[in-house]
């Protein structure tokens, strides 16, 4: 009743009133943001371990099931999700909304570094990071072109994915595919016997002569030089010569 006697005694102000509201509304619709995907701060923490050469039901039962009790007891958890794979695990652990992620990530790491011994042998040290589901891609690239598969991953890895990063506020960019150049070596298995030789040693062998260390400097007239031990290989024939 009060708002329709001050409307009809002075119409000149409540004219310019709700005048004033839509043109305030007008400019809010104006600076109003849209974002496809809204930046939302779900904490998530991410426990990764590697057991070379164990089955996913191996790391399941000694791995993920012990990761899973000893952060069973944080505070503010509220779903773990674990998925075992041929040599490595990964178990996702869910904070309720509202929860400090570094100060999550601090207690889960506390939590794993008190059951780090009782993981089987040969397995590596969990590693713990923070997962932000807000830092997926925003630009997918193809490329394709007139060169051979390992020359445009090259291309891809030396060239594309250098300019990328470079470009301010880039905060990542990774190279998925493609076809990186690798030798081969196939064995002889009857001269490895004639040898005495196993598969291990060969390739301990081959990795032993990919050794790059420096050797200490020179100095000389007035000038110093740097002395560096590379036995790297350079071509495919320097491996077939290893003895």
């Amino acid at each position: 009743m009060f708002l329709t006697t001050a409307a009809t005694k002075r119409p000149v102000a409540t004219s310019a009133l709700l005048l004033a509201l839509a043109l305030l509304g007008l400019n809010s619709y104006r600076k109003l943001s849209l974002e496809n995907l809204p930046s939302v701060d779900v904490p998530y923490v991410t426990v990764t371990t590697v057991w070379p050469g164990a089955s996913p039901e191996d790391v399941e039962k000694d791995v993920s099931k012990r990761i899973e009790d000893a952060v069973s007891g944080v505070e503010g958890l509220k779903h773990t999700y674990s998925t075992s794979f041929e040599n490595a695990g990964n178990t996702i652990i869910e904070f309720a909304i509202g929860t400090d992620v570094d100060v999550a990530a601090q207690d889960v790491r506390e939590k794993i570094d008190a059951v780090v011994g009782d993981l089987p042998a040969g397995c590596e040290r969990p590693a713990i990071a923070k997962l932000d589901i807000n830092a997926a891609p925003i630009a997918t690239m193809f490329l394709r072109g007139g060169l051979s598969a390992d020359d445009l991953y090259w291309e891809a890895v030396n060239r594309v994915h250098d300019r990328l990063a470079s470009v301010k506020g880039v905060a990542d960019v990774q190279v998925i595919g493609g076809e990186e150049r690798e030798v081969w070596i196939e064995l002889d298995r009857d001269a490895l016997a004639a040898a005495g030789l196993t598969a291990a040693q060969v390739a301990q062998a081959v990795g032993r002569g990919v050794l790059s260390v420096p050797g200490g400097r020179v100095r000389e007239a007035g000038s110093e030089l740097a002395v560096r031990f590379d036995a790297e290989y350079h071509s495919v024939d320097e491996i077939g010569s290893l003895q």
